[in-house]
């Protein structure tokens, strides 16, 4: 979209904000405490219908990644994931895990 060279100075912070400085709270916010959380979708990459709310609770523990992990659908658990070499190296938080996880399952 074309705008003002001013809002190109302003950048995504201008136009959207700051982001919540609590990002583990914020992405669950956004699937559990909005108006559309529980609203069931059908994703193209994986056979099962789900909610934003379902997607988070199964990434929130350990336990339920490891009971939800059946079929083509296999979910690490956290503590796994941190230890990869790619990861460590990358520095990754748990919370950007999290998010690249809701974003490449089936919220993508």
């Amino acid at each position: 979209v074309f705008d003002r060279i001013e809002s190109f100075h302003t950048g995504l912070v201008g136009k959207l904000g700051l982001p919540h400085p609590r990002l583990q709270e914020a992405i669950e916010n956004e699937h559990c405490r909005r108006a559309d959380s529980e609203d069931e979708f059908e994703p193209g990459n994986y056979n099962t219908r789900t909610t934003p709310m379902r997607e988070w609770e199964i990434l929130a523990s350990d336990e339920s990644r490891e009971k939800m992990s059946t079929g083509p659908r296999r979910i690490r658990k956290m503590v796994d994931i941190m230890l990869d070499s790619e990861v460590r190296d990358a520095k990754l938080l748990e919370e950007e895990i999290l998010a690249l996880q809701l974003y490449t399952g089936p919220m993508f």
